[in-house]
C-alpha cells in the first residue's frame, strides 16, 4: 500500500509547508482581520470624504496594493520551508567539523549545520534561524527571512498610511465644523445683544458679580463650540470617524511602533547576516557576506519589494550551510 504524502505540515514529505497548531493558525486568522479591517475602514473613510473622484481612486489603489502586499507577504512567510534541514543532508565539501557532536541534532537526529538551530515549534532543525514569530505562525529562518522583512515593512507603511488620510479627515473635517459652530454663535452672541438682560438689581452695588456672570456666559459658548466640533468628529452622520476609526487609529499606532522596532532589530541581519540567535550566543560577523543573506543579492534590486523567496542561485548551498547527498553533482538542495 503506498502511503500518501501529507498535504500540509512542517515534516519532510509534506506537500505545503504550513505550521497546523491552532494557537498558530488563529494568530494567522487575526493578522489577516486586522488587514482587511484596516482597509475596509478607510476605505470607507475615503469614499465618505471625496466620492467618487480621481483622487480618491488613487488613494483606494494605493490601499488595496498595501493590502494586498501585506498578506501576500505574510501568507509565503507562513508556508515557505524557511530552510529546515532535511534528514539526507551532508556537510559541504569543506568542512571540517562532522565530528563534533554539536553539528549533530539528536532531536532531528541528523547533520546540523553550524548556524542552524532546532525549532520546537515546527520540530525541525533551520538553517540561519532567527526567530519563531507567532503572528506568521512560522520560524523565521534564511529561505523566508526576506518574507518575514517586507510583511512587517508593508505593516509599518499601511499603518502611517491609515493613520495619515484619517488624521488630514479628521483636521479638514474639525475645521469645518469650526467654522459652523463659530458661525451658530455669533448668531447667539447677536440675539443676545438684542434682547433685554435682566440682572437683580442688587447686582449693581456689586460689579464683580456683573462681570462673573458675563464670563460664565462666554465660557458656555465656548465649551459648545468645543462640545459641537468634537461630537461632531466622531459621529457617523458627519465626518464618519465613529468607533471604527476609533480602533483603527489604536491600531494603527500600535502596529506601527511595533514593526518600526522590529525593523530596527533587523537591520543588524540585514547588514551583519548574523540572525537573532547567533547574535544573543555572541557569534560576530568576521568576513563580509558574498551575498545579502536575506535579500539574496548584495545589490539592491527591485525584485526585493515583491514578496517572493530570495534566489542565492549557486550560492544556495553556501547560504544553508548543507548540500542533499543525492543532489551533490548539481549542488541544489
Amino acid at each position: 500500500m503506498v502511503r500518501r504524502k501529507p498535504s500540509c505540515g512542517t515534516t519532510p514529505t509534506a506537500s505545503l509547508w504550513l505550521n497546523c497548531q491552532c494557537c498558530g493558525i488563529t494568530m494567522a486568522l487575526v493578522t489577516w482581520f486586522l488587514i482587511l479591517y484596516a482597509a475596509v475602514v478607510v476605505s470607507n473613510i475615503i469614499m465618505t470624504w471625496m466620492g467618487i473622484t480621481t483622487l480618491s481612486m488613487i488613494l483606494e489603489a494605493i490601499l488595496l496594493a498595501l493590502a494586498y502586499l501585506c498578506i501576500l507577504s505574510h501568507y509565503r512567510a507562513m508556508t515557505t520551508d524557511p530552510g529546515a534541514v532535511p534528514p539526507g543532508a551532508e556537510p559541504l565539501a569543506d568542512a571540517g567539523h562532522v565530528a563534533r557532536a554539536e553539528f549533530w541534532c539528536r532531536k532531528c537526529e541528523s547533520y546540523k549545520p553550524p548556524r542552524a538551530h532546532h525549532d520546537s515549534c515546527t520540530g525541525r532543525c533551520v538553517s540561519r534561524m532567527d526567530h519563531f514569530c507567532p503572528w506568521v505562525n512560522n520560524c523565521i529562518g534564511v529561505l523566508n527571512h526576506k518574507l518575514f522583512v517586507l510583511f512587517i515593512f508593508y505593516i509599518m507603511v499601511i499603518s502611517i498610511y491609515s493613520l495619515s488620510l484619517v488624521s488630514i479627515r479628521a483636521v479638514t473635517c474639525a475645521q469645518d465644523k469650526v467654522i459652523e459652530a463659530q458661525m451658530l454663535n455669533a448668531k447667539a452672541r447677536e440675539e443676545e445683544a438684542n434682547s433685554t438682560l435682566t440682572i437683580s438689581p442688587s447686582w449693581g452695588k456689586h460689579p464683580g458679580m456683573r462681570k462673573a456672570y458675563h464670563k460664565l456666559r462666554r465660557f458656555r459658548r465656548d465649551e459648545s463650540l468645543v462640545s459641537s466640533v468634537l461630537t461632531s468628529l466622531f459621529d457617523f452622520q458627519g465626518c464618519q470617524l465613529g468607533i471604527p476609526a476609533f480602533f483603527l487609529v489604536l491600531e494603527g499606532i500600535l502596529f506601527a511602533l511595533f514593526t518600526c522596532a522590529m525593523l530596527c532589530d533587523q537591520m543588524t541581519v540585514l547588514t551583519t547576516g548574523v540572525s537573532q540567535i547567533d547574535r544573543l550566543k555572541g557569534m560576530k560577523q568576521t568576513n563580509k557576506q558574498p551575498i545579502n543573506v536575506v535579500f539574496g543579492t548584495a545589490a539592491f534590486e527591485w525584485e526585493w519589494l515583491w514578496p517572493a523567496p530570495a534566489n542565492f542561485g549557486k550560492n544556495r548551498p553556501l547560504v544553508l550551510g548543507f548540500r542533499v547527498r543525492d543532489d551533490e553533482d548539481s549542488g541544489s538542495v
